[in-house]
């Protein structure tokens, strides 16, 4: 009987799963933004890509590398009334876009999320 128990036992040990790296949702959205920002930079290299869709690709990178810290940001000015790194960082990568800097935007998004969701 003990040895059924132990055997039981070894059984919960074994369900129980490591958490892997890509089962974060914050590293698959920060992956999603590198993939992006890449496929637009080797777009500017390769060819003369200077049209609606590059900019369109840099800015959907900047946006699913901020899905997570900008909201995170806007809860916390909201909530606890705090000005923290993510609210800083989301103007700055708001702010490089307005200036037409799509490019760096998405950079700084995909650099600081995926730095973010490491760190969890």
């Amino acid at each position: 009987m003990t040895q059924l128990h132990d055997r039981d036992g070894d059984d919960d040990d074994e369900r129980e799963t490591p958490r892997r790296l890509w089962q974060s949702a914050a590293v698959r959205w920060s992956i999603l933004s590198g993939v992006l920002l890449a496929v637009g930079f080797v777009a500017e290299q390769v060819g003369d890509a200077h049209g609606w869709w590059l900019t369109a690709v840099f800015v959907a990178s900047m946006l699913a590398g901020m899905r997570y810290f900008a909201l995170e940001a806007l809860r916390e000015l909201w909530r606890e009334r705090e000005i923290d790194i993510e609210l800083l960082m989301t103007v700055a990568a708001l702010t490089a876009g307005a200036l037409g800097l799509w490019e760096e935007a998405a950079a700084l998004a995909f650099l600081y999320s995926i730095s973010e969701a490491l760190e969890e």
